[in-house]
């Protein structure tokens, strides 16, 4: 049976929206917190703290350490979570991957093996897992030429969370934090210890056992909707408006359909048709005043995720010999707004 410490050491790769609103529930329930993020929104939490607010409640947390460099991290985490942006991913995994092997030596060297379950990391259970959070496809295959897949796991979040220096604010939320195993030969056990931990925290959470057919799911949300609101700046409750864009809308979540089954994906809900009613009853209503981050990326004048999102559809479809002439046409369209804003 896995036993769950009262307080963990969690580290927080990432702390920008996502990884403060984790980073704030953990804290707010008790375990140790390190938030690793950006000074422009780490120097006000020091100053005065992190604010939530929003569809979760109103709180007021303090007790973290906070770091701006990797270097800096003074205590062994227990436990890992990556939410940085996928652009960031290799940068954060090269990084990482050097602070845990100065850290755990003999790990590294092979001189203790087992399981890495939510225990202290000095013990025999080997390195701490690393929890991916992340958007778009493509971040697994990059952690997994840095870390062992025995050391990774995968959650989709679909929440909407925004930040402002010192400031998390909590939106709607379609579903409980999935957790599963990368590899399909750790069983769920730890999945369900740490999907344990974040229910406990207030966060609802549940473990999977093929985690890959959600993050696939969530693909054909972003997808569909991230891209084409950022072109057009509008809200995804404004996409619901125009036959146009819910046209393109089909034939996006269409063609991932059509690449995910090529490549063995088994996408839920099981059908084009389902996802789509799905998306147009439920998801984009839920989620009807919804800026996506990708717009604000751009509004900002920085790098978007677009080539793990559409332009990784592009990719595979390639690969896989399918025709993906929506995706393609929005990965270009915004490569070429972003180059030229540059």
């Amino acid at each position: 049976m896995l036993i769950l410490h009262f307080e963990m050491n969690i580290l927080i790769y990432g702390a920008g929206a996502v990884g403060s609103f984790f980073g704030g529930f953990l804290a707010k329930a008790g375990h140790r917190v390190s938030l690793l993020g950006r000074p422009w929104h780490l120097d006000r939490v020091r100053e005065k703290g992190l604010q939530m607010t929003g569809s979760m409640g109103e709180y007021h947390i303090r007790d973290f350490s906070l770091y701006t460099r990797v270097e800096e991290i003074q205590e062994l985490p227990e436990l890992i979570l990556l939410t940085v942006k996928p652009k960031d991913t290799e940068t954060c995994a090269k990084e990482m991957s050097k602070f845990l092997k100065s850290s755990f030596p003999s790990l590294v060297k092979g001189e203790k093996k087992g399981d890495s379950a939510l225990r202290t990391p000095n013990s025999a259970f080997g390195m701490p897992p690393i929890l991916s959070i992340q958007n778009g496809l493509g971040n697994l295959e990059i952690l997994s030429q840095y870390f062992s897949t025995s050391q990774l796991l995968a959650g989709r979040l679909i929440t909407s969370v925004s930040i402002s220096p010192g400031v998390v604010t909590v939106g709607a939320s379609a579903d409980d934090l999935l957790i599963g195993e990368v590899s399909q030969e750790k069983g769920i056990k730890r999945a369900k210890g740490i999907a344990a931990l974040f229910t406990g925290c207030g966060i609802q959470s549940r473990a999977v056992r093929d985690i890959q057919k959600y993050l696939w799911s969530k693909m054909v949300f972003n997808t569909s909707l991230n891209g084409l609101a950022s072109i057009l700046e509008v809200t995804y409750g404004e996409l619901l408006q125009s036959e146009e864009t819910k046209e393109i809308i089909q034939k996006t979540v269409s063609e991932v359909y059509q690449v995910a089954k090529k490549k063995g994906i088994a996408l839920e809900p099981k059908t084009v048709r389902s996802h789509l009613q799905l998306l147009f009853t439920k998801l984009m209503p839920t989620f009807n005043n919804h800026r996506p981050s990708m717009l604000l990326a751009i509004e900002a004048g920085k790098k978007t995720d677009i080539d793990f999102l559409n332009g990784a559809i592009s990719r595979f479809g390639m690969e896989e010999g399918v025709g993906t002439p929506i995706n393609d046409a929005i990965a270009q369209f915004l490569e070429s707004i972003i180059r030229h804003a540059g």
